[in-house]
């Protein structure tokens, strides 16, 4: 996750501006979205996701830092929560960081049984989604992958990511993924 300092002129205080993603937990439902600005009160959210005022969520910074929150309000992909506590950006900054595993963030893995498709210099093909996480998937292949292979990936609904293959056991195959697309890159 990368963050920059601003301070913004509203007399909050500062504000972090963080580029990554963040699981959400509602109910019996979690999804990944993108964070982007973090203060003592609360995160922006990207997302497709809709959201109602006053719905009370939980936000996963890492494996183990989950702040819960409450919807202030929604205008278009971009969601404002308000944390259920007054908390310290740069302890949650440094909670995220301390999370790293050999220099990458560790991410939490979910168990899934999903359909995806990936392009590449092969063609098109369909392989089935095993565990995902926020940079990374775990997928059941045809046994035609090889570490360092690259193409875009995409799952059902989902815009496409470009993935690198960290490593194969026979038709088992581990991604990395890049950082989700851009919301605001699209519009422009």
């Amino acid at each position: 996750m990368h963050y920059e300092n601003q301070q913004h002129a509203s007399g909050s205080g500062p504000k972090y501006r963080i580029a990554g993603l963040v699981r959400v937990r509602r109910a019996e439902v979690s999804a990944f979205c993108q964070a982007r600005e973090l203060s003592k009160q609360g995160v922006l959210l990207i997302t497709g996701l809709s959201f109602a005022p006053g719905e009370r969520i939980d936000i996963g910074f890492s494996e183990t830092l989950t702040l819960p929150g409450t919807i202030l309000g929604t205008c278009g992909a971009k969601v404002t929560v308000v944390f259920t506590k007054v908390i310290d950006p740069s302890r949650v900054i440094a909670a995220i960081a301390s999370g790293r595993h050999r220099g990458r963030p560790r991410s939490e893995r979910a168990r899934v049984n999903l359909i995806a498709v990936m392009v590449g210099a092969a063609g098109q093909r369909t392989v089935r989604v095993l565990d995902l996480s926020i940079d990374g998937m775990r997928i059941a292949h045809d046994g035609n992958l090889h570490a360092g292979d690259e193409f875009e990936i995409a799952l059902e609904g989902a815009p496409a990511r470009q993935a690198t293959v960290r490593w194969v056991k026979r038709n088992i195959a581990g991604l990395s993924l890049s950082a989700a697309p851009s919301t605001e890159a699209k519009a422009n």
